[in-house]
């Protein structure tokens, strides 16, 4: 359609190269934009497996107060990555919009050119942030699970040292049971 314009000389050469660069340019950055919003979810989730899997681990070699500070100071960690995340992404979806919107107003602007849209930016439905819903969701599921776990450990009477110790109370009576000797059946009882 562009190509009639131009042979028609509706539209120069310059203008025409000018519009297709203005697409790629859009185009580009809204591309740009989706990386980094992968990027940040993937470091996000590598994070707070790092976080999850330190707490693990460490949750039977310390107890009492030792625990109780390390899990707050990962859950604060956690929680404050889930912040930034959540502040990142949603600033690069709000640039993806403007972008879109940018896009949609050039095409408003010259509606005889019938320029080409941009992917997710059908006129009041905007695909292409719904798709980016996950990279939202996630941090904010994070955080309250977070926001929860510090306040299981310093307002519910530090539950994590009391798992800990339920554990090792298992473990003794497991240990404790192994180490009875089994007693002989006695056989069927006698008339």
């Amino acid at each position: 359609m562009l190509d009639d314009f131009r042979q028609n000389g509706l539209i120069s050469d310059s203008n025409l190269k000018r519009i297709y660069e203005l697409y790629d340019r859009f185009r580009d950055r809204i591309k740009e934009e989706n990386q980094l919003i992968n990027c940040r979810t993937n470091w996000f989730i590598a994070m707070q497996s790092v976080f999850v899997l330190s707490i693990s681990i460490f949750s039977g070699n310390l107890s009492g107060l030792q625990l109780n500070l390390l899990t707050s100071i990962l859950a604060f960690a956690g929680w404050a990555v889930c912040l930034t995340t959540f502040i990142s992404v949603r600033a690069a979806q709000v640039s993806i919009r403007d972008n879109l919107d940018d896009w949609e107003q050039i095409i408003r602007t010259y509606p005889n050119l019938q320029l080409p849209r941009l992917a997710g930016s059908t006129p009041g439905k905007r695909s292409i942030l719904r798709g980016g819903t996950s990279s939202i969701c996630i941090p904010i599921a994070f955080a309250i699970v977070w926001a929860a776990i510090m306040l299981a450990v310093w307002i519910f009477e530090t539950p994590l040292t009391q798992f800990s110790e339920l554990v090792e109370s298992l473990r003794q009576s497991i240990d404790q049971n192994a180490a009875v000797p089994a007693q002989p059946d006695p056989g069927p009882a006698a008339p």
